[in-house]
């Protein structure tokens, strides 16, 4: 999906618009970017997507998770509300349940969801409605089942921002086969890997090693 910003710098007016992948070819999109900045030199696009639109004068910037609080800092209230992800929980927390207060025995639980979430926005925000009719305790302890666990999104949200399951579903939709093939090899190789470390794991599936 691409989400288009336009905003016409002059008279600081906007328009918005989100474009759903597969609608609109991704050739076609830059195509249009190319011809609206050429005869709109004021006009500036922000665009987010899964991947850039690949036009000349295009800043890329990757938005990366949350940051996560460490170890050593799981016993502090003050040393954890440092952290974006943190701040983010406790907010969508106390956003259903405004009663919640945050005291110093769930600091190891709260440290540990951000953690178990890598720092994800969609993955805190679906933990978050959990709290209420679990404690913060419970819903840590059964991050080993996070799919089933994080399966409440907002009514009314977009269907791949519900639960976790639909997210992955519709990322692996996006997929071509041999991307699919990829990934499932990938799947094996837990916590990150070289180049070389993938390219061996997926050596017989015929793909060259740049398309690794």
């Amino acid at each position: 999906e691409f989400d288009v910003l336009l905003i016409n710098a002059p008279v600081l007016a906007w328009s918005r618009y989100s474009i759903p992948s597969g609608v609109v070819p991704k050739s076609t999109l830059a195509a249009l970017a190319v011809q609206l900045l050429r005869e709109l030199p004021q006009l500036q696009l922000l665009a987010t997507s899964r991947e850039s639109l690949r036009v000349a004068g295009e800043a890329v910037w990757c938005v990366p998770p949350l940051d996560v609080p460490d170890v050593a800092t799981d016993g502090s209230v003050e040393a954890l509300m440092r952290h974006a992800s943190v701040q983010l929980l406790l907010a969508r927390i106390q956003q259903r349940n405004p009663g919640f207060a945050f005291t110093q025995d769930q600091c190891a639980s709260i440290a540990q969801l951000c953690r178990r979430l890598d720092g994800l926005p969609l993955a805190i925000e679906l933990a978050a409605a959990q709290v209420g009719p679990q404690s913060l305790a419970q819903v840590a302890s059964r991050l080993d089942r996070s799919l089933q666990l994080l399966n409440v999104g907002a009514r009314g949200g977009l269907p791949h921002h519900q639960t976790m399951t639909a997210a992955v579903d519709w990322g692996y939709r996006l997929l071509s086969d041999d991307q699919r093939a990829l990934f499932m090899r990938l799947s094996v190789l837990v916590g990150g890997a070289t180049h070389e470390a993938a390219a061996a794991a997926c050596q017989d599936l015929g793909l060259h090693p740049d398309a690794v």
